[in-house]
């Protein structure tokens, strides 16, 4: 998840992801509507003027769900669409990049599903992100999607994030932890 997600809006997010979740279980639109929400994700990142429209509250509410609407006209399910008008009904875009944070949370949690950073200092060999994957699954007992990261200045070895936690095996943290042991 590139974007940020505003701390302040945590509670206002987790109840608007939670209900558009509840909702999506009980229409059975569980892929069309995990799909549109992240077609409309794109869309709101990616675009500055639309983010800046859609949370202006000098726009009306109907001009706000024009642009909606012509934005989501090839959605699959009405649920995302809806949804959206809420959010403008109700003056909430500000939380949107948030509430989408927190629905990905949910969703990744109901379908078993660890989103795991992997950083190594040259480009692993998809043998080596395979045995890897494989490895985390096993011990999380999850199914891994892990994005693979260069980074250079740990000069050798892993560093694998997930759920807010680190697991620091590169050569570089070895380094700091014998220089603090020789100070």
């Amino acid at each position: 998840m590139a974007e940020k997600i505003n701390n302040n809006l945590a509670g206002i997010a987790k109840r608007y992801s939670k209900a558009l979740l509840d909702k999506k279980k009980k229409k059975n639109v569980i892929e069309f509507a995990e799909e549109d929400l992240n077609i409309f994700n794109e869309m709101y990142v990616s675009s500055k003027e639309l983010q800046n429209t859609l949370c202006n509250p000098t726009i009306s509410h109907n001009e706000k769900n024009t642009i909606i609407t012509d934005l989501t006209g090839s959605f699959k399910s009405n649920i995302v669409k809806d949804f959206l008008f809420l959010l403008s009904e109700e003056n909430r875009f500000n939380a949107f990049t948030t509430i989408y944070y927190y629905f990905c949370e949910e969703l990744n949690k109901q379908k078993n599903i660890a989103k795991i950073e992997i950083a190594s200092v040259i480009e692993l060999d998809e043998g080596q992100k395979e045995r890897l994957t494989q490895k985390l699954e096993t011990k999380l007992g999850k199914k891994v999607q892990a994005n693979y990261i260069t980074k250079p200045e740990i000069i050798g070895g892993l560093v694998i994030s997930y759920n807010g936690k680190t697991i620091d095996l590169s050569i570089k943290s070895k380094f700091e932890n014998l220089n603090k042991q020789l100070i």
